[in-house]
C-alpha cells in the first residue's frame, strides 16, 4: 500500500489502543534526536511514520521487495545496495523483533554507517505476539546493547520503554478486553466492571496512566532495577 498519512505515531491520541506505548516512544526518539546526525536510512521502513522528524534531512527508505516507494530492497541476507559508510543515522523503529537473521541486519546498520554516526533502534521487551509477517524473538535491554557491541557498536545510551506501574496498566487496558470471568463471583464481577469500563473509555485509562504514571515513560536501566517493561531503545555509535 502507499505511504500512509496516518499520524498516530508522531501525534498518539489517548483512545488508541497502543496509545502508551507509542507517545513513550515517540517521547525517547524525541529526548535522542540531538545525537541525530547526516543523512539518515530508515532501515525496515514501511510506511516511515517518524519520517516528519527529520525533516530537512536527505531520507532514505529501505524494506522487503514489494514495498512502495522505498529507495533500496532488503534482500534474504539483510544486506542493501547503498555504498558502506554513507549514513550519519540509522533508523530502526520496531523492526528488529521481525527479523530472522537479526545479527545479519545489525552488521548491515553498522556498515552503512560513516564513523561517528548511530543507531536508533527499538523494539519489544514485552509485547503480544505480532507478525508483519512474522514475529520471532524478544530483547531484554541487557542483550540488545550485547548485541549491538558484537555488531561493533558502541553504547551512547539505552532505555527500557513503559516501565513499572505503567506497563502493568498498559497490559490491562490491552488485554482486559479479552477477559471472560463469571459474573457470578465477587472476582469475576469486578473484572467485568474494569473491562467494561477499559472498553468505552479507553481515552480516561489512558489519561489516568498519564496523569499518575507518566514518569514511567522510560528510563536507562540497564542493571535491571526496573523488572518489568514493554520496550527497549538505544543509540548506537559506529566508532
Amino acid at each position: 500500500m502507499p505511504m500512509s498519512t496516518d499520524t498516530y505515531r508522531t501525534e498518539p491520541y489517548h483512545a488508541h489502543r497502543d496509545y502508551i506505548i507509542l507517545t513513550d516512544l515517540l517521547h525517547w526518539m524525541r529526548d535522542a534526536l540531538p545525537l541525530s546526525e547526516g543523512p539518515v536510512l530508515d532501515f525496515g521502513c514501511c510506511d516511515s511514520p517518524y519520517r516528519s522528524l527529520f525533516e530537512g534531512r536527505e531520507y532514505h527508505r529501505a524494506d522487503l521487495p514489494g514495498t512502495p516507494e522505498i529507495d533500496f530492497e532488503i534482500a534474504a541476507d539483510e544486506s542493501i545496495a547503498s555504498e558502506s559508510g554513507r549514513y550519519g543515522t540509522v533508523l530502526s523503529t520496531q523492526v528488529l523483533e521481525h527479523v530472522d537473521r537479526y545479527r545479519e541486519y545489525l552488521s548491515e546498520a553498522h556498515r552503512l554507517l560513516y564513523p561517528g554516526g548511530r543507531l536508533f533502534i527499538s523494539t519489544h521487551g514485552l509485547f503480544e505476539e505480532h507478525g508483519h509477517p512474522h514475529d520471532f524473538r524478544r530483547w531484554t535491554l541487557t542483550a540488545l546493547a550485547a548485541d549491538l557491541r558484537r555488531a561493533g557498536f558502541e553504547i551512547d545510551r539505552a532505555d527500557k520503554l513503559t516501565l513499572g506501574p505503567r506497563a502493568l496498566l498498559y497490559m490491562m487496558g490491552s488485554h482486559f478486553w479479552k477477559v471472560n470471568a463469571s459474573r457470578k463471583s465477587l472476582g469475576g464481577f469486578l473484572l467485568s466492571q474494569v473491562r467494561a469500563f477499559i472498553e468505552k473509555h479507553p481515552d480516561r485509562w489512558n489519561r489516568f496512566n498519564d496523569k499518575h504514571f507518566g514518569r514511567f515513560n522510560f528510563a536507562a536501566d540497564i542493571e535491571g532495577n526496573e523488572s518489568l517493561y514493554i520496550g527497549v531503545a538505544v543509540v548506537a555509535r559506529k566508532p
